[in-house]
């Protein structure tokens, strides 16, 4: 298992290299951390626990990480001009 709550802050430190004040970065930063809570519900709800739950957690955590760079090159969630995937994965 691995540290929650320092993968969660290791990502906002992440993120807070962007321009919070930019709708778009604001946007996928709210999404995100929704995408968190609700998984955090489902696997309470569902009864998943231990490594699954972190790996969960970890997944909703950094599935679009790659929309932040994306929206700081391009102001766009258009994956013509990069695939935000790809761009995660880098």
């Amino acid at each position: 298992m691995f540290d929650i709550l320092k993968a969660k802050e290791s990502f906002m430190n992440y993120v807070h290299q962007f321009d919070l004040t930019n709708d778009k970065i604001h946007l996928k930063l709210v999404h995100t951390l929704e995408v968190v809570h609700t998984t955090e519900y489902l696997c309470h709800h569902e009864n998943i626990t231990g490594v699954e739950r972190d790996l969960a957690y970890l997944i909703a955590l950094l599935h679009d990480i790659g929309r932040f760079e994306q929206i700081k090159r391009f102001n766009s969630f258009d994956d013509r001009n990069i695939d935000h995937a790809k761009l995660g994965v880098q």
